[in-house]
Protein backbone atom coordinates (compact mmCIF):
# COMPACT_ATOMS: atom_id res chain seq x y z
CA UNK A 1 0.00 0.00 0.00
CA UNK A 2 1.27 3.36 -0.76
CA UNK A 3 -0.23 5.16 1.87
CA UNK A 4 0.88 3.87 4.70
CA UNK A 5 4.79 5.55 4.03
CA UNK A 6 2.47 8.92 2.51
CA UNK A 7 1.29 9.03 6.01
CA UNK A 8 4.02 8.47 7.64
CA UNK A 9 5.98 11.31 5.36
CA UNK A 10 3.38 13.92 6.59
CA UNK A 11 3.95 13.09 10.50
CA UNK A 12 7.68 13.65 9.50
CA UNK A 13 9.38 14.18 5.89
CA UNK A 14 11.80 10.83 5.73
CA UNK A 15 9.79 8.17 7.78
CA UNK A 16 8.16 6.84 4.87
CA UNK A 17 11.43 6.57 2.84
CA UNK A 18 12.69 4.82 5.78
CA UNK A 19 9.03 2.91 6.13
CA UNK A 20 10.30 1.63 2.35
CA UNK A 21 13.13 1.00 3.51
CA UNK A 22 15.28 3.78 1.44
CA UNK A 23 17.55 3.94 4.60
CA UNK A 24 19.95 6.61 3.60
CA UNK A 25 17.57 8.97 1.82
CA UNK A 26 14.98 8.96 4.62
CA UNK A 27 17.76 9.50 6.92
CA UNK A 28 18.65 12.92 5.24
CA UNK A 29 15.18 13.91 5.08
CA UNK A 30 15.14 13.27 8.86
CA UNK A 31 18.58 14.82 9.52
CA UNK A 32 17.08 18.39 6.96
CA UNK A 33 14.02 18.44 8.71
CA UNK A 34 15.34 18.86 12.16
CA UNK A 35 18.07 21.31 11.57
CA UNK A 36 15.24 23.22 9.32
CA UNK A 37 12.79 23.07 12.43
CA UNK A 38 15.90 24.04 14.63
CA UNK A 39 17.62 26.81 12.60
CA UNK A 40 14.30 27.98 11.62
CA UNK A 41 12.98 28.26 14.92
CA UNK A 42 9.45 26.52 13.84
CA UNK A 43 8.63 24.79 16.92
CA UNK A 44 8.94 28.33 18.67
CA UNK A 45 6.98 29.99 16.58
CA UNK A 46 3.97 27.19 16.36
CA UNK A 47 4.11 27.58 20.25
CA UNK A 48 3.72 30.94 20.56
CA UNK A 49 0.77 31.00 17.88
CA UNK A 50 -0.95 28.21 19.67
CA UNK A 51 -0.76 30.42 23.14
CA UNK A 52 -2.13 33.55 21.00
CA UNK A 53 1.45 35.82 21.33
CA UNK A 54 2.54 35.63 17.75
CA UNK A 55 0.82 38.44 15.56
Amino acid sequence: MRIIPALFSIIMPGFGQIYNRELVKGLIFVILEHFDNMLGRINQAIALDINGFHP
